[in-house]
């Protein structure tokens, strides 16, 4: 949400204004953290959704891959 302010010689805010619709946040645990930030400037939002796991590519693990790179 965004609100309008007027700080002329007294506070005035006005009507709040939807900016976007976010996935609801499904909380795990009681540590878990918040799935958005904000971009330096204010500018921008980056949000966690969840992927449909048909969607989702296969995760690949690399053991030892150090090695590999000194060959």
């Amino acid at each position: 949400m965004a609100v309008p302010v007027n700080a002329g010689e007294g506070f005035s805010p006005g009507t709040p204004v939807q900016l976007f619709v976010a996935p609801a946040r499904e909380q795990v645990s009681s540590t878990d953290f918040m799935n958005y930030d904000v971009s330096a400037d204010g500018q921008r939002f980056i949000i966690n959704k969840p992927v449909d796991a048909a969607d989702a590519p296969p995760l690949k693990i690399i053991l030892n891959w150090p090695a590999d790179v000194s060959k």
